[in-house]
């Protein structure tokens, strides 16, 4: 009965731990570009004029399209906010943060944004550059 438990303990615990967003959220925006270019088209063609640059913009607030749009990528459920960020191009950058998570899109980086598929820890801050334009970053620092 010990070994079952242990066993089945053991499992849960793989379970848990392949479910962190760094295992799955940079493979899902590899694979399914498509879906992630019409969660982009859909937050730069939505209102959110009332909001200011680098506010965090609840899901609340979220236009049902993005709502269901998110629903069919790794990130169900998971997206908190919405931050916009301006850069040195015409279209606006932005964030979608989760439990200290930050999946960033850039659609002009600059000479600092990480490669594609690169990793750096920076103490409390782990990043992983996914393509071009796509990073995520988790603030471990985070209470």
């Amino acid at each position: 009965m010990k070994s079952k438990y242990s066993v089945f303990l053991i499992l849960i615990l793989l379970i848990i731990s392949c479910t962190k967003l760094e295992k799955t959220i940079p493979n899902d925006i590899i694979n399914n570009q498509e879906k992630y270019n019409q969660i982009i088209k859909t937050i730069e063609e939505s209102d959110f004029s009332r909001f200011s640059l680098n506010q965090f913009i609840s899901k609340e607030y979220f236009p049902s399209e993005l709502i269901d749009l998110l629903k069919t990528t790794k990130l169900e459920n998971k997206v908190e906010y919405l931050i916009f960020h301006k850069k040195n191009c015409e279209q606006k950058s932005f964030e979608l943060a989760s439990d200290g998570y930050y999946i960033v899109y850039n659609p002009c980086p600059e000479k600092d944004f990480p490669l594609p598929n690169s990793y750096l820890n920076e103490g409390i801050t782990e990043i992983w550059g996914i393509n071009k334009n796509w990073m995520m970053w988790k603030d471990n620092g985070r209470m």
